[in-house]
């Protein structure tokens, strides 16, 4: 279950109960008790008693054997439980009433789930410290969510996107499908976006949207944003005839709310946007010269700071789009910055090396535009991932990692073994045991990357250096993937 679904889910039983199925599910033999209860600093008394509960609740999902070991027999069946065990929480069924526009005080809240006043307000208090991560706040009688407009449907999105891995009860209806498949025909046709669109994505904001126009909840965009978008040339027009013919939302008289609501349109697809060569190439040559040309610039620096081959205009030109939609969203709120929290988690835990050097540029880049970005963790984390892409796809020759591993007899021979399943194809391997690696093979033989398991004291190298173990872990050959993945 991801991070932002855990968090809905305050009781902390239920929450460990998740992790202990995820626990079981995930591994790939019998599972010890003892091995569970170290890894979530519980008690092995307080887990046999969830494992209880579970099996009362599902009794074909966990088989316990001898030694408490214990395993899943029907993976299907997980998907089930989880979904059970989450919708238990008091803040997934909150969420989803206020989408649908159904209002409680605490009193009634209470009451139709069952719990304490006092539990409930520890609950909404939990709530309260999500909801200002999107900038919004809690309302108490009746209990709302109060902020933005634009905040509280990227809230709402977020919410339904992120548990859509969990229930089926928190999906697109049959009737939101159908729209969205006639809104991204309809795109598709009138316009040049070549269906370079996040599909699933623009179906849960096409849900998001429809249900706060029903209950008459409208966006405020500012005159000059209103402006500024209007003159871009990509997709108002077709946003325009999509919002009158397409997904009905001229629902007022008022003609300054139907704007806005179009231009909200064309502000989605802008976060929305799967970013190719030819087609960001074609865009950011449409755009304010000096901005573009500053973003370019910017874009080289990460190029030059580690002597790499610059790449052609049309792969620096998904930076540099990718970029430029961040300032235009921005306009309407940070929030759009923003990535899931497992990606971020997971790129700068294998790729930390090219996040940190985005990051460096980002915070002191003087491109006006992008002074005030909110989110440059988030910002960074995508700029590190087009460069993954731009890198692996325009790899040219292959490179070249050297490893200088020490050691007996038939453990080089298993070490070798490891060193090329972790480098793969795409890029050249030498193992050198017999000789001691010198600087002038380094330049000689043209090495990228040298990987040794001893410390050489007498030596600079002119290469991406690392020294593991003397016995390589899976750190070890994680951050050998690492280094050959980035490089």
């Amino acid at each position: 279950m991801n991070h932002f679904c855990l968090r809905l889910i305050p009781d902390k039983k239920v929450h460990r109960q998740i992790l202990l199925i995820e626990q079981i599910a995930k591994a790939r033999y019998s599972i010890t008790l003892d091995e569970i209860s170290d890894t979530l600093n519980t008690s092995l008394r307080t887990l046999k008693r969830d494992v209880q509960e579970i099996e009362d609740m599902e009794e074909n999902l966990i088989i316990k054997h001898s030694a408490s070991m214990l395993e899943i027999t029907d993976n299907e069946l997980v998907d089930f439980v989880l979904a059970e065990l989450a919708e238990k929480s008091p803040l997934f069924a909150i969420t989803k009433n206020i989408f649908e526009g159904r209002y409680l005080n605490i009193d009634e809240w209470a009451d139709e789930l069952y719990i304490s006043t006092s539990t409930l307000y520890r609950y909404l208090n939990h709530f309260k410290e999500i909801l200002a991560d999107f900038h919004l706040k809690l309302q108490l009688s009746p209990v709302a969510i109060k902020g933005s407009e634009v905040n509280i449907r990227y809230f709402f999105h977020y919410f339904f996107y992120s548990t859509d891995d969990v229930s089926h009860n928190f999906r697109p209806d049959k009737r939101i499908f159908n729209l969205f498949e006639k809104s991204f025909q309809y795109i598709m046709e009138h316009s040049d976006l070549e269906g370079h669109v996040s599909h699933r994505s623009v179906l849960y904001w096409i849900m998001v949207i429809t249900k706060r126009l029903e209950l008459r909840q409208y966006i405020q965009i500012s005159d000059d944003v209103q402006l500024k978008q209007k003159e871009l040339p990509l997709t108002y027009k077709s946003i325009e005839n999509l919002a009158v013919e397409v997904l009905g939302l001229v629902l007022s008289s008022d003609a300054e709310v139907n704007r806005n609501e179009m231009l909200f349109l064309d502000f989605i697809l802008l976060d929305n946007y799967v970013y190719t060569e030819q087609f960001s190439s074609g865009i950011v040559n449409m755009e304010n010269a000096t901005l573009i040309e500053n973003l370019f610039a910017m874009v080289r620096e990460y190029f030059d700071r580690n002597k790499l081959e610059e790449p052609d205009e049309a792969s620096l030109s998904i930076f540099v789009f990718f970029l430029r939609n961040i300032i235009l969203l921005s306009r309407l709120s940070p929030l759009f910055q923003k990535n899931f929290f497992e990606v971020n988690a997971s790129i700068k835990k294998n790729h930390g090396n090219i996040f940190e050097v985005w990051y460096d540029i980002l915070k002191s880049n003087a491109v006006p535009e992008l002074q005030h970005v909110a989110h440059i963790d988030d910002v960074s984390v995508n700029l590190t991932m087009f460069t993954l892409y731009v890198n692996n796809k325009n790899h040219g020759k292959k490179k070249h990692i050297l490893f200088s591993f020490d050691g007996k007899t038939a453990y080089l021979n298993y070490l070798q073994v490891f060193a090329a399943n972790i480098v793969g194809s795409n890029t050249k391997m030498t193992f050198l045991s017999n000789q001691r690696v010198t600087n002038d093979y380094i330049k000689e033989f043209e090495v990228d990357i040298l990987v040794k398991n001893y410390k050489e004291r007498y030596e600079h190298f002119d290469c991406e250096t690392y020294t593991c173990s003397r016995q390589p872990n899976a750190a070890d050959w994680d951050k050998v993937s690492q280094l050959v993945f980035d490089i």
